[in-house]
């Protein structure tokens, strides 16, 4: 069902990374149009979204979706996601590209990504990271910061990176 669903456009599949590994059977589903993750909230939950209430609850998913739409229309097409087996660690997002391994981390609110620090500082090859978020363009310890509306230049920045 889930695949006929991604065929027809309507959802993303992300897998979980784990050693390099794709886990088929851990997997996350995104909505592919905003429009159709509202439409399939409840009710209430509809109407605090609409009305800014409690918009937390709803925030990360929501970024999350459109950053992970900006990717795909940009043409990334090796996309997952990363979570420790004890969960203590997690990743947004995890791209292939040219052959490097590129860690993508969604910030919500401004602050510390300590799962992408900890990936960095116990895998020394992988060369950059990027953090999407409300902040300015920035690269610090082998973090480039994004703000979300350049979130698809992602391609472009890493092609003149790498």
């Amino acid at each position: 069902m889930f695949n006929w669903l991604k065929d027809a456009g309507i959802i993303n599949i992300l897998y979980n990374l784990n050693k390099l590994e794709k886990q088929d059977n851990n997997f996350r589903v995104y909505f592919s149009d905003m429009g159709l993750f509202m439409a399939f909230l409840d009710k209430n939950s509809e109407n605090i979204l609409r009305t800014n209430r409690n918009f937390n609850i709803y925030k990360g998913a929501l970024y999350e979706s459109a950053i992970l739409e900006s990717l795909l229309k940009s043409g990334f097409e090796n996309i997952f996601f990363y979570r420790s087996l004890d969960s203590t660690i997690e990743l947004d997002f995890i791209l292939e590209y040219f052959n490097k391994i590129i860690p993508i981390e969604v910030k919500t609110k401004s602050g510390r990504t300590k799962s992408l620090n900890k990936v960095l500082e116990e895998n020394k090859e992988i060369k950059l990271a990027i953090k999407l978020g409300r902040t300015n363009i920035g690269y610090n310890d082998r973090i480039l910061t994004i703000p979300y509306p350049l979130g698809f230049l992602i391609k472009e920045y890493l092609e003149d990176i790498l």
